[in-house]
């Protein structure tokens, strides 16, 4: 016979939150997933790493540099040499060395879009086919329209060395000695200055080709597309500047996040297996892995944010707590089902677990929050967004696990598992912790002072602790930039921009006779300066 309404109203009342709606949380993970999925893609895709981005806005230092952007050009320059790109000597003199021919074929091909028909070196085939020269016709009028200007070192020399005042040719090459031209006094470069439209743009100009599975971009930027059609071997090819610098962090970073990914991803995975010995409860341990890191990522995309370099060190961070809360759920869970029996078993293992999985995320989120008293922008988002996303955890934790864990019991447990887990090496790990824990109860004390000093230990190490702002400590010793970058300081000169402004002010000027409205102030010399005086002291 049927049940009477009174039946039916009881077993509803005694059915938990779980029994209720387990099908439903799952299905709004579900639903909600591919959106998470897709904010975390945005996250990852914004990254930017801008070093104007890492000052606070309300520095001194960054007003002065905004204000300097109004008035003068931003450093969008790239320097690109490679072996045998040299300048010969005076070009008047008998038996001088010619200039690497390659040098101007270039530079033609940056500032006009023109390309001699072919070009024919020792280092590149001719490219005749028909797709080719419809490659070559895209590259010649696309590439003109990001670049402002390109200086070579036979372009400034003849503007040195000509005219009625020119320079005599040996003091002129010798005054650009550690820019243009090397030390050796033949190595030299081409100096590119990229214009606005290239803002934005810098991977698809001077991306360098990459190969491999940890390689995230395959296709070459047209700088080494132009240099392919020059004749110039990309792979020795040798760049620098500041957008170099932004498009290798980026680079960088992104590498990273698949190494940090990949790490992660084997340690969340070998900490459940060990642990649980289940593929139902791996997979299950995983997911709320998988979904919690997406979920940190997508936050940052939600509050219209950009990832960094180091913001890409968050997800990883996410990933392995919220697979070592979900084991300890879990093992909660295994207690709970010898307890309460399989079907309440969710439900108790959140009671007991709730409370230390609360604290610990709370104490971690506080930690990282510390990170926000950091002037350093990348630090503090780090810090705020992995905080977070540690809090966001809990809601994975908290409702996904236990909802599939009511969904698919594992009804492994309940089979001789009482004594399964007293068995091999659960049991001697249970052995050992437990006389660990009772040698530290009975000498709290000292076990307390030890604890202490070695905090002042540890604290006392940190006055060893040295910042640098070196841009060139980002990287791993392999990185390409560095090489780069070391050949180009050892040939050529430093790298490092430096801009100086000189003002002066309007008591320094000369005024026209008459012009009384500037007046020195008493007490201060009279210093006027005619335009020549200023010219001659710049």
């Amino acid at each position: 016979m049927g049940k009477t309404v009174r039946q039916i109203f009881l077993c509803n009342r005694n059915r938990t939150f779980f029994d209720r709606y387990s099908l439903l949380v799952l299905m709004a993970f579900a639903f909600l997933l591919p959106s998470v999925m897709l904010l975390a893609g945005t996250a990852v895709k914004s990254h930017s790493n801008k070093i104007k981005d890492w000052l606070p806005k309300d520095y001194a230092e960054t007003r002065d540099l905004v204000e300097f952007r109004k008035h003068f050009a931003a450093d969008q320059f790239v320097v690109v040499s490679w072996p045998g790109c040299k300048v010969g000597g005076d070009r008047y003199e008998l038996n001088s060395e010619p200039d690497d021919p390659r040098i101007e074929i270039l530079a033609q091909l940056l500032t006009d879009g023109v390309l001699p028909e072919p070009v024919v070196t020792d280092n590149a085939a001719v490219k005749t086919d028909v797709d080719a020269d419809l490659h070559r016709r895209e590259l010649q009028s696309n590439l003109p329209d990001f670049i402002s200007s390109v200086r070579t070192a036979r372009r400034t020399l003849d503007q040195m060395t000509s005219g009625a005042h020119g320079l005599p040719y040996k003091i002129a090459a010798k005054r650009l000695r550690g820019s243009l031209i090397g030390p050796d006094g033949s190595t030299s470069c081409i100096v590119i200055q990229l214009s606005d439209a290239a803002l934005g743009k810098f991977r698809e100009i001077i991306g360098r080709p990459a190969s491999g599975w940890l390689r995230v971009f395959q296709e070459e930027g047209l700088l080494f597309q132009a240099m392919r059609e020059c004749g110039i071997e990309p792979e020795t090819a040798l760049i620098g500047g500041p957008p170099v610098d932004n498009i290798s962090i980026d680079e960088e970073g992104q590498r990273t996040l698949l190494r940090l990914a990949g790490l992660a991803g084997l340690l969340g995975l070998g900490l459940a297996w060990f642990s649980l010995r289940s593929v139902v409860l791996t997979a299950m341990v995983f997911a709320c892995g998988i979904i919690s890191a997406a979920g940190s990522l997508a936050l940052v995309a939600l509050m219209g944010d950009h990832t960094d370099a180091i913001m890409f060190s968050m997800p990883p961070l996410v990933y392995v707590l919220a697979i070592s809360g979900a084991v300890h759920l879990i093992n909660y869970y295994r207690q709970s089902v010898l307890d309460d029996g399989i079907d309440l078993a969710p439900e108790q293992s959140l009671k007991r677990g709730w409370k230390p999985a609360l604290l610990c995320s709370i104490t971690t989120a506080l930690g990282l929050l510390s990170l926000c008293t950091s002037d350093l922008v990348p630090i503090r988002k780090f810090g705020l967004y992995a905080a977070a996303g540690v809090l966001m955890m809990l809601v994975t934790l908290f409702l996904l696990l236990p909802a599939m864990l009511k969904l698919w019991p594992i009804r492994s447990f309940v089979v001789n598992q009482a004594e399964s887990i007293k068995n091999g090496f659960t049991s001697a790990v249970e052995h050992f912790w437990d006389r660990v824990g009772r040698f530290i109860i009975r000498r709290y004390v000292w076990v307390g002072l030890v604890c202490l000093l070695f905090i002042g230990w540890a604290s006392w190490g940190l006055t060893y602790v040295k910042s640098s702002v070196d841009l060139m400590k980002l990287f791993g010793p392999e990185a390409r930039i560095l090489h780069d970058y070391h050949w180009m300081e050892e040939n050529l000169g430093r790298l490092v921009p430096m801009e100086i402004v000189l003002r002066f002010d309007n008591r320094c000027i000369a005024q026209p006779e008459g012009n009384t409205e500037e007046k020195t102030p008493v007490g201060l010399p009279q210093v006027e300066l005619a335009t020549m005086d200023r010219m001659a002291l710049v």
